[in-house]
């Protein structure tokens, strides 16, 4: 299942109450999570390409060069502590959408 078809799916299921939207692969969402990985971070040197933005916070989905998804929750924090920025890996359509859809259930 491709994320557009998920997207597609939850929009027809949640309307307004699903707060996240696809994006540009190269939006300034994906430099600032660059910016933000610094050293010793896990997603250090993983190449990332940018699905989507939640409109409820600063979380965005990425795809990564493995093939996984991962939401990373940007801090637009010029240093950050060790840890940050947070994120969670999925490794199926099937996960992701299972997140995304608890958006629309608070």
């Amino acid at each position: 299942m491709q994320i557009d078809i998920i997207f597609q799916e939850l929009e027809q299921k949640y309307g307004e109450d699903f707060p996240w939207f696809l994006v540009q692969p190269d939006s300034s969402f994906l430099h600032e999570a660059y910016r933000e990985i610094s050293k010793n971070h896990p997603l250090l040197g993983m190449k990332l390409t940018c699905l989507a933005k939640c409109g409820a916070n600063d979380d965005v989905l990425f795809l990564t060069e493995h093939g996984q998804f991962v939401v990373i929750h940007l801090t637009y924090s010029e240093t950050n502590a060790p840890g940050y920025p947070t994120y969670k890996l999925f490794d199926t359509h099937l996960e992701v959408k299972q997140y995304l859809e608890q958006w629309s259930r608070m």
